[in-house]
């Protein structure tokens, strides 16, 4: 999350105080391009030279991200087909190896940071079960059992929606719902304790820097009535 901030921030100017590591609201000293190019006049204003510097590193970010594409195949996308297809019942072993987990990560830090219409929610869940496929080789148990191999890459897929977006229990629902082809009792277990440590994980190390597990929240000063929550119930069984 940090790195994408800074490298989207590129595209801008830089922090002097501390380039590699402050994006533009973190940093006190954020230098822009076109400040830059009129003798460090702290002016915030859209002039030709910005726009060159915007384009040209937008679009280099983009190529970055698609050469990806070109070194691992399976690392196209968000990755979610190829996880449903596995836990389908099909053996894919590239598709869930260190290689596309490694290339992944590269293709998404660059494409989202040359901000291209596209989210990394979805490829955070192929990013997961790549771990939770790395971490099954570890195990005799898992590793040349392909049926708990797949229950442990279902757990890595709720995980991953955990992470992208701060909800455990979506993230058990997604995997149940979506994902997954099997889903017995355990691996719900599971899924949800994962699911929990990940959220947990993702709010204490706060990188959005503000503290809360999502990047936005909803409070409601005033007390629904009760006759709204019979509406809200009518509208989840017509869901």
């Amino acid at each position: 999350e940090v790195v994408v901030e800074v490298l989207a921030d590129l595209r801008f100017g830089f922090c002097k105080t501390s380039p590699y590591f402050k994006s533009m609201e973190r940093c006190d000293d954020f230098h822009f391009w076109n400040a830059a190019s009129k003798g460090d006049v702290p002016v915030i204003e859209w002039d030709w030279q910005a726009w060159l510097f915007y384009v040209v590193i937008s679009v280099t970010f983009g190529l970055l991200a698609s050469s990806v594409v070109w070194i691992e195949p399976t690392s196209r996308g968000s990755g979610i087909p190829e996880v449903k297809t596995i836990l389908g019942g099909f053996v894919m072993p590239n598709v869930l190896s260190a290689k596309t987990l490694f290339m992944k990560f590269i293709g998404l830090m660059f494409s989202v940071s040359a901000g291209l219409a596209l989210g990394k929610e979805g490829p955070l869940v192929h990013v997961a079960c790549c771990w939770s496929n790395m971490l099954a080789n570890l195990s005799s148990k898992y590793k040349h059992n392909e049926s708990q191999r797949r229950h442990l890459i279902s757990t890595g897929a709720a995980a991953g929606v955990s992470t992208a977006f701060g909800a455990p229990i979506g993230g058990v629902l997604f995997s149940y719902e979506e994902v997954s082809s099997m889903f017995p009792q355990k691996t719900m277990i599971r899924s949800f304790f994962a699911a929990v440590i990940a959220a947990m994980t993702l709010w204490q190390l706060d990188a959005t820097g503000t503290g809360k597990l999502t990047m936005f929240q909803v409070q409601l000063n005033d007390p629904a009535h009760p006759i709204e929550y019979v509406v809200f119930v009518l509208l989840g069984v017509l869901g």
